[in-house]
């Protein structure tokens, strides 16, 4: 069992490790007072409380950033014809990465985790 998310990543595929990499990337940036580690054994951004999750799956990967952040981008991901639904959202693994979505996705949930 992975204990940081380097660790974690290194159990991936390589492509799709190159990808959560990036993720792991943008998430940083738009979260760049949040520490990492790994929390129901997903990498998990962490500032006082976990603020979002990521993870890998067979299909798709996946951020957790909890259920009103997912309600909140709604209209976008449908837009974009993302799968979402509670507090999950999940990406085809050949799928464009959508940076701007990933990190407007963790600074909602950091507002939102603010809050409560």
């Amino acid at each position: 069992m992975a204990t940081t998310i380097d660790e974690y990543l290194a159990t991936l595929p390589l492509e799709r490790a190159d990808i959560l990499g990036q993720v792991r990337q943008t998430l940083k940036a738009a979260l760049p007072e949040a520490s990492e580690r790994i929390s129901w054994q997903m990498p998990t951004f962490w500032q006082g409380r976990n603020i979002i999750h990521f993870a890998g799956f067979v299909k798709h990967w996946s951020l957790f950033p909890g259920p009103a952040v997912v309600a909140e981008f709604t209209t976008r991901l449908d837009a974009a014809g993302i799968a979402h639904d509670k507090g999950t959202i999940r990406f085809p693994w050949d799928a464009p990465l959508d940076n701007a979505l990933v990190a407007d996705v963790a600074r909602a949930a950091a507002a939102e985790r603010k809050k409560s």
